[in-house]
Order: structure tokens, then C-alpha cells, then sequence
């Protein structure tokens, strides 16, 4: 049999290869797919640790429930971006998340068909359901109050189901951390805050300098709440949503093990829109902590949850200030989102009071 070349970019994929990982995911005999036709995935789904594309699929014979396309994942173009992906280990994350967990845990992902991962883990190949009857969330328009709420309900029931289980410690792929709190936000703050200084309030920049000068208090306190399994990069690009406003969550690759109210942060702070208030930051925890309960945690108090919420909003704040740099190369809408998230989490550290942590 002759060796398989897999394709490492969009432009290397053709008929023979997408018949041989269809048979090889059982889907259908070899040979059953007659024509393939690749597009960009769509101008606003672009990942910065990855290269997407949709593939529309014909076939020989009528079969039914095989898919009329999907979408492949490879990693990024840019150089930078390849590096900087394969160095935190997210291919690597991605794939074992959909080989291992995805069928086990309780939130909606996409269907995976046939995945590839070479022995450096540099190379990565993830073929993947293709959604496109879903609505993708918009990161600058930001989540209504209903996609917000689905959200926040979701991603309960996938934490409580990791909540201080034995299995963790087994997951040695998937790391504590993706930037230490002790040095991300202080190496890059100066320089961020002095690029966007024509956004950023004197209380902004009072709250990052109060921020850049504690990261060891930073560390000690995202290391106090209970440890599951968190998506990491919780926000609206990564959310796909039906009629009902029922949620999809995409974008493994920055899954770490770490504690669940930081992605209810990230996910309300970095991409419901509008500004919001105290008293919807609260409402937004408990129904996160109503889900946790009645999915069995028991071990967790409102208090304890309300501290680890407004830890993640601080930490949350790492990621457009670590991350400037790789935005700022994607364009306008990388500079769009960047602003977007500046603005919402930047207020909510007062709205929450979150600097009274740090005292």
C-alpha cells in the first residue's frame, strides 16, 4: 500500500486523499467521493493558532448521512503564529480533546471525522462537522443576553463534569497554565498600555500598573479554587448558536486544567455586548453556580465562586495584553476585537471591584 501524504494547508487537499480519510473514518468505501471544492471558511473565521477551511464534497452514489462538507483545520500560515502555537502545545491539546473527551463530555462540539498528528506535534491535521447552519458568534457585536446565558449554562455542566476528578492528574497534555500570572501581564504592559493609550481611562491604566505590580499575588490566587478541565479561550468567536440559541463551542486548543469561573469571565467581561452592571455580572455567576449544583458540585460556595469570578476577570485582562501584537497583525478586525475586549474588561474590573483583591 503506498505511503499517505496528508496535506499540511488548504491548497494540498484533493479527491484521492479526502476518499482515503473518509474510509479511514468509515464513513464510506474508498473511491465514493467523485468532486471537492475548498473555500476560506468565511472572512471572520480566521483562527490566529490555525488555518480553516471549509471543503464541499460530491459524490458518486446517493449515500445517506454523509456530510454534503466539511471543515479542516491546519496550523497557522504566518511563521510567528505557527511557532508560538506549537511551543504552547495547542495541536497537540486539540486533537487528543477530540480523540479522548469530546464523546465524553457533556457539552455540544462538533463531530469529528479523521484527525492527524505528527510525531513532533507540530503538524496537525483535525477534520471536523461543518456547522454552517449555525450562527457564529461575533467577538465585536458580542453575545445577546440569551447566547450569554447558553453559554454560561454550557460550560457549567462540562466543568462540573471535570470538577476535582481523579482523571485529571492523567491529562498530562493538557497544562495548569497557558501564560504564568506572574509574568505575562507585567512583561507586556508598559508597551500595551503605551500603544493604546487613546482608549484606555487614567483608571485603566492605574488598575494595569496596580496589576503589573502583583503577579505573585496573582499566581496565589488563581491556584485557590477547585481545578477542572476550562476552555480557556471562552469568547463569542469561539460559540456557534441554533434558532434556539443553543450553544457549539469550537477551539480546543487552549484548554487547560485550571478553575471554571475564569471561563464564565472570559466569556461575559470579554463578549456579552454592551456595558454591564454589578448586579448582571452576578446574576450571569449564579446561574453558573445553579448549574454546577444540580450537576452534582457540592463542595463550592457563591462566595468562594463570586472571588474566583473576579480573579478570572483580572486574568482575563492577560489575554489583549499579551496578545496585542499577534491582533494588531490581523487586521481590522483583530484591532476591532482587541478594542472590544479592552473596553468591556477593563469596566468590569471596576464594576466588580476587583482591585479590592489585590489590597
Amino acid at each position: 500500500m503506498p505511503t499517505i501524504t496528508h496535506p499540511k494547508r488548504p491548497d494540498q487537499i484533493n479527491k484521492d486523499w479526502m476518499n482515503y480519510a473518509f474510509s479511514e473514518a468509515r464513513l464510506c468505501d474508498n473511491g465514493v467521493i467523485s468532486e471537492i471544492d475548498v473555500q476560506p471558511l468565511g472572512p471572520h473565521v480566521k483562527g490566529l493558532l490555525s488555518s480553516i477551511c471549509r471543503v464541499n464534497i460530491s459524490y458518486k452514489t446517493k449515500i445517506q448521512n454523509l456530510p454534503k462538507s466539511v471543515v479542516i483545520k491546519f496550523p497557522p500560515e504566518r511563521d510567528e503564529n505557527r511557532s508560538f502555537g506549537s511551543n504552547w502545545g495547542v495541536y497537540e491539546r486539540e486533537i487528543r480533546f477530540y480523540r479522548e473527551l469530546a464523546k465524553r463530555s457533556p457539552i455540544r462540539v462538533p463531530k469529528c471525522y479523521f484527525t492527524v498528528l505528527d510525531d513532533s506535534n507540530n503538524n496537525f491535521l483535525l477534520m471536523i462537522e461543518d456547522a454552517g447552519d449555525w450562527i457564529p458568534g461575533d467577538q465585536i457585536n458580542g453575545l445577546t443576553i440569551n447566547q450569554t446565558k447558553s453559554a454560561v449554562a454550557a460550560i457549567a455542566k462540562f466543568h462540573a463534569y471535570w470538577w476535582e476528578s481523579n482523571e485529571l492528574e492523567k491529562l498530562t497534555w493538557i497544562p495548569k497554565e497557558n501564560r504564568s500570572p506572574l509574568h505575562a501581564f507585567s512583561d507586556n504592559w508598559n508597551n500595551f498600555k503605551e500603544e493604546h493609550k487613546d482608549i484606555l481611562e487614567d483608571l485603566d491604566i492605574y488598575s494595569g500598573d496596580l496589576i503589573a505590580q502583583n503577579g505573585q499575588k496573582l499566581e496565589d490566587l488563581s491556584q485557590i479554587g477547585p481545578r477542572t478541565i476550562i476552555h480557556y479561550d471562552f469568547r463569542a468567536d469561539n460559540m456557534m448558536f441554533n434558532e434556539q440559541d443553543e450553544i457549539m463551542v469550537v477551539d480546543w486548543q487552549t484548554a487547560i486544567i485550571s478553575f471554571g469561573a475564569f471561563d464564565v469571565g472570559r466569556a461575559v467581561c470579554g463578549s456579552h455586548h454592551g456595558i454591564l452592571e454589578k448586579s448582571h455580572h452576578m446574576e450571569l455567576l449564579e446561574l453558573w453556580y445553579q448549574e454546577l449544583s444540580e450537576s452534582g458540585v457540592d463542595n463550592y460556595t457563591l462566595d468562594e465562586a463570586w472571588r474566583d469570578y473576579r480573579i478570572g476577570i483580572i486574568l482575563s485582562s492577560y489575554v489583549p495584553v499579551s496578545a496585542h501584537h499577534f491582533l494588531s497583525h490581523e487586521g481590522s478586525r483583530g484591532t476591532s476585537i482587541l478594542k472590544a475586549m479592552i473596553k468591556r474588561i477593563f469596566y468590569a474590573f471596576h464594576e466588580c471591584d476587583v482591585l479590592e483583591l489585590l489590597k
